[in-house]
């Protein structure tokens, strides 16, 4: 329950080379954090006494503690108690309390999941009315959440990639022309494109599964992890692993608003969840990392560490077995 940081860990300009422990009397649980390049990070702090604590990059209120200043050097509680978990964006979180509830807070509806567009800045957390809730995940504008019920569901601001699995909200691109053998091309086909042609504001169902346990967007590229209660791992978005669209060719479905129509192969884009694998998994980590039920550790591009570096073949249809086996202790959300 300890809590320890270095380098310029309170956002003052000043480099701490060595770990120093920071709020020693105060047993901690987790710590959940968003990077934005040329920004400083967010950073939530979860007590083992359900309370939640904030500091660092407070745009458009998106720590919840009731300000406005965009930088916060040292941790403020955020309103209320029995957190479970929380899931920064850009400018604004999304959280869990342990008795299933949603709540949100920052400075956009949309991604905030409310279930309306406003300009309207919430610096202090807002339950979202109905249902209960098993699992949060944010992106920089979107959100996604499973339902007490196993259900996976999506909102937010953008979808350039696909990551809001949501195919309906998609739009016609007939100007890309990837079966030509020429650039100049009379008649192009036609395609979807990978840019959503609307905000969801009002959260939909992804599929009609109802397995889903738990949900992480990715730092590193825009695409969505999803794990459901029989192990399997889902991706959605823009696959890490590139050989995706070599193995399957997406057309939409009948029920589509444009039937029969592919998607661009070039892009890597995955519309609907898509298993990885065959492997079973307890675990899985937004930065490019999962562990199976045996405890193998597996990782994928953009992921090294402890000085090995996993150079990824253009051809990598799966995750890469690292050589270290993990033996997790109970889960922490």
């Amino acid at each position: 329950g300890q809590l320890w940081a270095w380098g310029d860990y309170n956002f003052t300009g000043t480099n701490v080379p060595s770990p120093i422990q920071l709020d020693p009397e105060r047993p901690w649980r987790s710590v959940f954090t968003h990077n934005d390049p040329g920004f400083n990070p967010t950073i939530f702090l979860l007590g083992q006494d359900t309370s939640l604590w904030a500091y660092g990059n407070n745009y458009g209120g998106g720590l919840g503690i009731n300000s406005t200043n965009l930088t916060i050097t040292t941790p403020q509680q955020v309103a209320g108690s029995n957190w479970l978990s929380v899931s920064p964006g850009y400018g604004f979180a999304l959280a869990l309390k342990t008795d299933g509830t949603r709540w949100a807070w920052g400075n956009s509806a949309v991604s905030m999941g409310l279930g309306y567009g406003t300009n309207l800045v919430y610096t202090n957390p807002v339950i979202v009315p109905g249902n209960t809730w098993l699992n949060v995940a944010a992106d920089d504008s979107d959100g996604f959440a499973i339902r007490s019920d196993g259900t996976l569901w999506s909102w937010g601001q953008s979808d350039d990639e696909c990551q809001l699995a949501q195919p309906s909200n998609q739009k016609l691109l007939n100007t890309n022309c990837w079966t030509c053998i020429t650039p100049a091309c009379a008649n192009p086909n036609p395609e979807v494109a990978p840019s959503g042609a609307n905000s969801i504001i009002v959260p939909e169902q992804i599929g009609a599964d109802s397995q889903w346990t738990k949900v992480k967007h990715t730092g590193f590229r825009p695409c969505t992890f999803g794990l459901k209660d029989d192990g399997s791992l889902w991706v959605w978005g823009q696959s890490p692993f590139s050989s995706v669209t070599n193995q399957i060719q997406y057309l939409t479905a009948a029920t589509h608003v444009f039937p029969g129509v592919p998607y661009p192969e070039y892009t890597a884009i995955l519309p609907i969840p898509y298993r990885v694998g065959t492997n079973t998994w307890n675990y899985m980590d937004a930065s490019g990392a999962a562990v199976t039920t045996s405890g193998d550790l597996y990782l994928w591009p953009a992921r090294s560490g402890n000085g090995q570096t996993f150079v990824t073949p253009a051809w990598l249809p799966s995750p890469i077995r690292s050589n270290v086996v993990c033996r997790l202790s109970p889960p922490i959300p």
